[in-house]
């Protein structure tokens, strides 16, 4: 991997769009549960104003997407003042996209992908009162439970409801993520970049961990803020900054 640093304007000619990773790319990493007038209220760290500036800037040159596993509500939370026919988000890794004014459906689940899931969800209620469980993220088709570190009981639900193996439960450090394993961020990425005919050679992929990893195959640039846990063509180190030096990079270059 190169240091993003050695990024030049020549390697962004081809460049026509950029999907960034939301959490730990554009916006800090992490998620709390309050519990607010009887209820648990799920907390995240917000959009810096020189984040906000820097993709308003950036979307003058690139289409730009954000893709996350979050909600769809989420990301029009934080990034809805952004959307226009020059910014897209996608939600739940993929399986969604806000484009035209509307969420689109980026591919279907089958029926028994569908029962799994309502499986697996029912069985995980039950261990909702271990220690160190937090609690739901509000979603419409994958499940996030969050955790204040890894719980085996949750595997177990997940292989019990799952016999066949069709299912991904990925830990991600601070909650488990459980979806189809046909369904990844490359899927979305493909779906948006064929709508808008753009070629995947004409794209550049900026991420942080491991359901980023489809998205960032074949590609014209790869960019990690992560490098110890994701591959890709360019590094940039810091969770919480790595996308700033990124945007402010492209910007520099562009001037």
């Amino acid at each position: 991997m190169k240091d993003l640093s050695l990024l030049t304007t020549a390697d962004l000619l081809p460049i026509k769009m950029i999907f960034f990773d939301a959490d730990g790319v554009t916006k800090r990493k992490g998620t709390d549960f309050e519990k607010i007038e009887g209820k648990w209220v799920m907390k995240t760290w917000g959009l810096t104003e020189v984040m906000k500036s820097g993709l308003e800037k950036l979307r003058q040159y690139y289409i730009v997407c954000i893709t996350s596993g979050r909600s769809m509500s989420y990301l029009l939370d934080v990034y809805g003042t952004l959307v226009s026919n020059r910014f897209y988000l996608q939600s739940e890794i993929g399986m969604f996209c806000y484009k035209d004014g509307k969420n689109c459906n980026t591919c279907d689940l089958t029926s028994e992908e569908i029962s799994v899931l309502g499986e697996i969800k029912l069985g995980l209620k039950k261990v909702l009162a271990i220690e160190g469980v937090k609690g739901f993220e509000p979603k419409e088709r994958i499940i996030t439970l969050h955790c204040r570190h890894e719980i085996p009981e949750v595997l177990a639900v997940v292989a019990e409801a799952d016999p066949r193996g069709l299912m991904h439960c990925w830990w991600n450090g601070e909650a488990y993520d459980i979806l189809p394993k046909r369904v990844d961020k490359g899927v979305g990425e493909k779906w948006l970049c064929q709508s808008l005919g753009i070629k995947l050679s004409e794209v550049m992929v900026v991420g942080n961990g491991i359901n980023d990893q489809e998205q960032g195959q074949k590609v014209g640039i790869s960019v990690t803020t992560d490098p110890d846990h994701l591959v890709a063509d360019f590094e940039v180190r810091g969770e919480e900054r790595g996308g700033d030096a990124l945007v402010q990079q492209i910007l520099h270059l562009r001037a």
